[in-house]
């Protein structure tokens, strides 16, 4: 366990290498439902409903109900998605920062 939470606060990067942890946006596999609303868009992997209490199983009838009528609104081909761009993106940041240049992702 303290190699993972040495790994977690980048004690064992070095030149050329990282942790072996990368910390991706949630938003590529987690994207809430609210009371307000989604906070995804068409294509996005899934919906999470935490902490919608009472109102959680009205907000999964809701989404069935819309996922039956609307289902070619939200299964979109890949590159009709924000992914296309934003994970490729995301990793060639990660990989210019092995190469000394911004480890900001």
């Amino acid at each position: 366990m303290a190699h993972v939470i040495k790994s977690i606060e980048g004690q064992h990067e070095t030149a050329g290498t990282r942790s072996g942890i990368v910390w991706v946006p949630r938003e590529w596999f987690n994207n809430y439902e609210f009371e307000h609303g989604f906070e995804g868009q068409p294509g996005s992997f899934l919906v999470h409903f935490a902490g919608l209490a009472e109102t959680r199983l009205q907000h999964m009838a809701n989404w069935l109900e819309e996922l039956g009528t609307s289902q070619a609104k939200w299964e979109v081909d890949f590159g009709e998605t924000a992914y296309r761009d934003s994970v490729p993106e995301f990793w060639r940041k990660y990989a210019d920062g092995l190469d000394g240049g911004s480890s900001a992702v």
